[in-house]
């Protein structure tokens, strides 16, 4: 019972994760190219992430149960692919960081009807 418990919690960590930062960062970001473009480009995005989840899905099919991302690189790719793991995380990391820093700041500054400007040149 505990397996499933831990499956499910991890199930709902990347789903967080990966909501929380396209909720806060597609829109903002396709705001600016329009309906039509937006919707094209969000359509080649799920291409995109489909074919690679499957593909994973496909490789830790090969491999004993509980592999997890470094593990296949390491197995797959030897030191160039953990390489890659971890730029591609640590860049996933920064991006989220990045997305969540920016709407909060748009917050405060909404919230707290303060000139941002003025703000980091106090702090600053």
């Amino acid at each position: 019972m505990t397996s499933i418990n831990k499956q499910i919690g991890s199930i709902f960590l990347i789903i967080g994760t990966s909501l929380g930062g396209g909720i806060l960062a597609i829109p903002m970001i396709l705001s600016s190219f329009g309906v039509v473009i937006g919707c094209i480009i969000m359509f080649l995005m799920w291409l995109l992430m489909t074919y690679s989840t499957l593909a994973v899905a496909e490789a830790c099919l090969h491999f004993e149960s509980g592999i997890s991302y470094l593990g296949l690189a390491h197995k797959l790719f030897k030191k160039p692919g953990v390489i890659l793991v971890y730029i591609c995380a640590f860049g996933i990391l920064y991006g989220m960081l990045a997305a969540y820093i920016s709407a909060i700041g748009s917050s405060f500054e909404s919230l707290l009807d303060i000139n941002a400007r003025l703000y980091s040149q106090c702090l600053y």
